[in-house]
């Protein structure tokens, strides 16, 4: 199972790098979501839930605390010059009265799908940062 996982995850590489050929460099790739999360589940999960559970940011430590269930979706997968990324927002699902569901988010993380660092996304300076814990 585990080299069915590693075949299907060196064509998604493959891939991307076919695509990087013809776009310029540091071009946003916009990917099926479902697609994306099924290719990387295998560590993509457990580095989320790690620093869910380790984060020490504000908005996530509240939703934990009142017992609210985070989720998260990958938002894009950024192909730069040193590494990949996917940029993933960390929230939650919220309506107003069951009604207008809505994902609201509560953090921003990218997974550097080659070294599988984790960095806080500073997303008003656009700059990341590398999480260590």
């Amino acid at each position: 199972m585990k080299k069915a996982y590693l075949l299907l995850f060196a064509g998604f590489i493959f891939s991307c790098n076919q695509i990087e050929k013809k776009e310029a460099k540091d071009e946003v790739l916009t990917l099926d979501k479902a697609e994306i999360k099924s290719e990387v589940n295998v560590w993509y999960d457990s580095l989320v839930k790690y620093y869910i559970s380790k984060s020490d940011k504000e908005s996530i430590k509240d939703e934990l605390n009142s017992k609210v269930e985070l989720d998260w979706e990958i938002e894009r997968f950024e192909n730069q010059d040193s590494a990949n990324y996917f940029m993933v927002k960390i929230g939650h699902h919220m309506s107003d009265d069951g009604k207008n569901m809505r994902f609201t988010a509560d953090g921003w993380i990218c997974l550097d799908s080659i070294s599988k660092k984790i960095y806080e996304c500073d997303v008003a300076n656009d700059t990341l940062i590398e999480w260590k814990k």
